[in-house]
């Protein structure tokens, strides 16, 4: 090898695979590993294993905690990113180094297999409505990719790939925008806009179980899969591109539906993407959002009484919610006044950035479905004020009929509480419950 090389490695609940990991490299390579605060003692397992361990609070996410990496302990010329579940050899490595050691090359992928032997897809092309409409259409298969032969690529899989330091930095880093999925085809994007190459190497081969750090959370990794393409095509081809994109998605999805068993559990999982799709076709089109981890990160919508008019208690508990984490994001949702409105009026609480107050129109009470219109005008506030996937507090009387027709699970009387307590879904699909 021609240039220093650390490897960084991200984990999260992943003990079971990381000794396989570290212990195919070779020995004394420098690993770095930044811990996304496991449960299972991966971070101990990997101070045994020999490794630098930075730990982190929370579960910040892949791109987060390289860059983390990048900032606090890599020295090294080239650096290795490696998944807990993948294993690549020093042959292997030796070859992705050089690689990046060509003129221009700043990235570098090798073959992926399961572990049977199998090919995994090691690169992809970046997403795009193009790509997306081929594929509703089954026009992609027209177009076969060779894996067989050294070549320049848009973007490889961040399972295993070798990467430059001096040019991981010119570009910034990863966009933490992108919790897990999706930071490196907009690494190699910015890399790719900025002249650099990124190189697939055919004769090097990395050994990837696949989905070890998704742990219980599979649908919340689904769920970060979809929004990390939808952000990139956000970001380098627009809004208009992006409903465009989600119609190609939904339709491919569901002209697949009616191809699967009832019993096949991918029948299940199609008709969740398809209805996760068109939620976001008709709530927030030219948005994006991400989900949340926890009842802070997903935001909080409040069917209360006017701001000025609330109790104390009420006010001081939205108060330290805000103040104990500052990307929560509250809809303070006052009683409907008369009128028709034109948009939703949505303004900021002075003194509190993160919260926002709605003053709906009242809907006449003898118009059929008048609940069911109140409750679109607050969803449509959620979406001005950037509240996604948010849990509902009723913190006024009278607020039941609306909040049965919100989407949003609901939690007990916040005012004296330490905890958050959600129920599960009711068949109506809004938990109530009470005091907590």
């Amino acid at each position: 090898m021609t240039a220093a090389l650390d490897v960084v490695i991200v984990t999260y609940q992943s003990a079971r695979h990381l000794a396989d990991a570290v212990g195919a490299l070779e020995p004394g390579t420098r690993v770095i590993v930044v811990d996304n605060n496991s449960t299972d003692g991966s971070a101990d397992l990997a101070e045994s294993l020999g490794c630098e361990v930075l730990r982190n609070d929370e579960n910040a996410g892949f791109g987060r905690a390289v860059n983390r990496a990048f900032r606090e302990a890599v020295r090294a010329d080239v650096v290795l990113l490696l998944n807990p579940d993948a294993v690549v050899l020093p042959a292997d490595v030796q070859q992705l180094v050089a690689a990046v050691d060509e003129p221009g090359v700043a990235v570098a992928g090798p073959r992926l297999v399961h572990e049977d032997g199998t090919p995994q897809r090691p690169w992809w092309p970046f997403p795009s409505v193009g790509g997306a409409w081929r594929e509703a259409l089954g026009l992609h298969v027209l177009r076969r990719p060779r894996y067989d032969v050294d070549a320049d690529v848009p973007f490889v899989v961040g399972a295993c790939f070798a990467v430059r330091a001096d040019a991981f930095r010119s570009v910034g880093g990863f966009d933490e925008r992108y919790w897990l999925y999706g930071e490196e085809a907009d690494l190699c994007r910015r890399l790719t806009d900025a002249g650099q190459r990124v190189r697939y190497v055919a004769n090097a081969t990395a050994t990837h179980i696949g989905g070890a750090s998704g742990g219980d959370i599979n649908a919340l990794v689904s769920e970060h899969f979809v929004r990390g393409s939808e952000r990139f095509v956000l970001t380098y081809e627009g809004s208009a591109a992006l409903v465009a994109y989600r119609f190609a998605n939904l339709m491919g999805t569901c002209m697949r539906i009616p191809m699967l068993r009832r019993d096949d559990p991918r029948r299940a999982t199609r008709r969740f993407q398809a209805r996760r799709i068109a939620r976001s076709l008709v709530r927030h089109p030219t948005t994006v959002f991400e989900p949340g981890l926890t009842l802070q990160e997903r935001g909080l919508v409040v069917l209360g009484e006017s701001w000025c008019d609330a109790d104390d208690g009420t006010v001081e508990a939205i108060r330290r919610l805000v103040a104990a984490d500052p990307s929560l994001r509250v809809l303070w949702v006052e009683p409907p006044v008369g009128g028709w409105p034109r948009s939703p009026r949505v303004e900021r609480v002075a003194g509190l950035p993160q919260v926002c107050r709605f003053v709906p129109r009242r809907v006449p009470a003898r118009l059929w479905g008048a609940d069911r219109l109140q409750a679109h005008s607050i969803l449509a506030a959620a979406v001005r004020a950037e509240v996604e996937d948010p849990d509902l507090w009723l913190a006024a009387a009278g607020t039941t009929p609306v909040a049965m027709h919100l989407p949003w699970p609901t939690v007990g009387d916040l005012r004296g509480a330490g905890a958050v307590a959600i129920s599960p879904a009711t068949p109506t699909g809004n938990p109530l419950v009470g005091s907590v």
